[in-house]
């Protein structure tokens, strides 16, 4: 029993670890907050992969069956797939194009433009989708998923391979300045995103110009 204890204790340990949040005061401190919130008010084994772990909360998703999930830990709806992949209804897998190297296509948007693309989308009969604020895309990482041949810390039996970082809908109150194709520097706002590769897992401050992957929610 104890050493069941102490594998949760490492699994929550771990979680505060690898996720780097903004090293701002202001930034840190809210981004922290959520994630925080997120993380405390879910028991701590549900984050659990692997069928091994004591106390493994084993229905914590329902596949719907329809390219959605239901999370009931936090009565939220997830679209299965990344924006751009397609579900297949006969397989139940995310299918995406190749590009000519071999890698898959997916839609990668900028902030704005990924906020829109959620208010116009219409899968599986709801219209309500959203782009998900920074404490429910934190919901989602679980780094009990992580092991030696698989560095993604979510759940690939309910999700597809994540792409990139996601954007959220969480917007920052830093800007920050970067070079235009005219080599003219220039400040912009920033929202925050979440990678969930390790060792690359963390929240960042992105530029809202800047092309991210999304995964839109809804509440149920």
């Amino acid at each position: 029993m104890n050493k069941a204890i102490e594998k949760v204790r490492f699994m929550k340990n771990t979680t505060l670890k690898h996720i780097n949040f903004p090293q701002t005061k202001t930034t840190f401190s809210f981004v922290g907050y959520c994630f925080l919130v997120a993380i405390t008010s879910i028991p701590a084994t549900v984050f659990a992969c692997k069928d091994n772990i004591p106390g493994h909360y084993l229905n914590r998703y329902i596949d719907n069956k329809d390219g959605t999930i239901s999370d009931k830990m936090t009565n939220l709806m997830w679209q299965k797939c990344t924006l751009g992949a397609v579900w297949n209804e006969q397989t139940g897998i995310c299918e995406t194009e190749k590009n000519e190297s071999g890698f898959p296509i997916i839609d990668s948007q900028n902030w704005k433009n990924a906020l829109e693309r959620a208010q116009q989308n219409a899968f599986a009969s709801h219209n309500d989708w959203r782009l998900p604020n920074i404490k429910e895309l934190a919901s989602i990482y679980d780094p009990a998923c992580i092991t030696p041949s698989s560095y993604y810390a979510i759940d690939l039996a309910v999700f597809d391979l994540p792409f990139n970082s996601y954007w959220s809908s969480t917007p920052s109150r830093k800007s920050t300045r970067f070079r235009d194709e005219n080599e003219n520097y220039v400040d912009t706002n920033t929202a925050y995103s979440l990678t969930f590769s390790y060792p690359s897992n963390r929240t960042k401050i992105t530029p809202i110009t800047e092309a991210q992957a999304v995964r839109l929610v809804r509440s149920q």
